[in-house]
């Protein structure tokens, strides 16, 4: 039997984890097509951000991509389009403008 059950997102929704905000727990995000619903804590309901990021197509990761402590989404696209990260509070850069394989 689990520890904790409870419901977060909706049917058809990516589930990514990661620790969002740094404190050594990975919780949950829900992707949605572009728009992602991040939560802090293990618990259903609202999100604690939600964030638009990336285009259709791309191909989401998820890792501390500066070595910080907290985990961001980043996204792979096809070669020759630079790739991008995203923090969980929304802020975006581009990382490279190099070739991504």
């Amino acid at each position: 039997d689990a520890d904790t059950v409870f419901t977060y997102g909706r049917a058809g929704d990516v589930t990514l984890t990661g620790d969002w905000d740094g404190n050594g727990t990975d919780t949950l995000a829900v992707q949605r097509g572009r728009t992602y619903y991040v939560n802090n804590s293990l618990r259903g309901g609202d999100a604690d951000t939600v964030l638009t990021f990336g285009r259709l197509g791309d191909e989401v990761h998820v890792g501390d991509w500066n070595g910080d402590g907290t985990d961001t989404l980043g996204v792979r696209r096809p070669v020759g389009q630079a790739p991008a990260t995203a923090t969980a509070t929304g802020a975006k850069e581009v990382t490279s403008a190099a070739k991504v394989a």
